[in-house]
C-alpha cells in the first residue's frame, strides 16, 4: 500500500470516528441537564491547564468547592479528540473540503464532544469546568470554538514543580530516581521567567491573559473568594 493511500485511509477512519462521536453526542443532548447557555448554546465553561505538578489539581478542587461550579474528573478523551483534529488539519484534505466535512463539520463535532463531556460527566450546575493539564497546547483552537469560556493556565516555579514530581514519584529500594539537574538549571535561569514588560502588557495582547498570584489572594489564600478572573460568579 502506498503512503498516500495509507494516509487517506487513516484520515477516513478518523472522520468516521468523529462523525460517530457526533451521533452519540446528539443522543446525549436529549438527556443533557439544563444549563444557562449563551446564544451559541454553550454553557459557561472554565478550562484549567498547566504542566505536571504545577497545581492544576489544586485549582480544580478550589473551583469545584464553589456551589456554582462543578468540575468533573480529568477527561483524557478531550485530548484524544483534539489530537485527532490536529492530525486532520496537518493531513491532505482537499477532498474533505469538497465533501463539506472540513472544517465546519469536524469543528462542530469536536466542540460538541468537549462540551458534552463537561456537562454530562457531572451533576448539573450553572458553570462547568474541565481540568486537563496539556490543554494549553490547543488554546488557540479552544478559544476559537469557545470564545466566551474562561481559561486558567497554572504556572509554578520550576524548582518547586520538579521537587513535587520527585516527591510524588518517590524512589524505592528497587529504583532510585535521579534529580534532573539540567531542568533545575534551566528553570533557575532568568530566561525562564516571564519578563515584566510582557506581564504589564499582557491584556493588550489578549483579553484572555490575566496574572494571578497566591500572594495577592493572601497567605494562606482566602478560599471563600475567587480570583478576579472570575468576577461574574462571585
Amino acid at each position: 500500500m502506498s503512503a498516500a493511500r495509507y494516509r487517506r485511509g487513516k484520515t477516513v477512519l478518523v472522520i468516521l470516528f468523529i462523525l460517530s462521536l457526533m451521533s452519540t453526542i446528539l443522543l446525549m443532548s436529549t438527556r443533557r441537564a439544563e444549563c444557562e447557555c449563551d446564544s451559541s448554546g454553550d454553557p459557561p465553561l472554565i478550562f484549567i491547564s498547566g504542566q505536571q505538578s504545577s497545581g492544576t489539581g489544586l485549582v480544580r478542587v478550589l473551583l469545584d468547592s464553589h456551589p456554582m461550579i462543578n468540575c468533573g474528573a480529568e477527561p483524557i478523551y478531550s485530548m484524544h479528540v483534539l489530537a485527532l483534529r490536529e492530525d486532520i488539519q496537518e493531513s491532505p484534505k482537499d477532498w474533505l473540503i469538497k465533501a463539506n466535512i472540513y472544517p465546519k463539520a469536524i469543528d462542530q463535532a469536536t466542540k460538541a464532544f468537549i462540551r458534552e463531556l463537561a456537562v454530562n460527566m457531572v451533576d448539573k450546575a450553572p458553570i462547568y469546568c474541565q481540568k486537563q493539564p496539556l490543554l494549553f497546547r490547543y488554546l488557540n483552537y479552544l478559544a476559537a470554538q469557545f470564545p466566551k469560556a474562561k481559561y486558567v493556565h497554572v504556572l509554578r516555579d520550576g524548582r518547586a514543580a520538579i521537587a513535587s514530581t520527585i516527591d510524588y514519584e518517590a524512589s524505592t529500594k528497587q529504583f532510585s530516581r535521579e534529580i534532573n539537574t539540567d531542568s533545575l538549571s534551566k528553570w533557575a535561569s532568568p530566561e525562564s521567567v516571564l519578563p515584566d514588560w510582557f506581564k504589564a502588557q499582557a491584556a493588550d495582547y489578549s483579553s484572555l491573559l490575566h496574572e494571578l498570584q497566591y500572594d495577592r489572594i493572601g497567605v494562606p489564600p482566602d478560599y471563600s473568594k475567587l480570583p478576579e478572573v472570575l468576577p461574574h460568579i462571585q
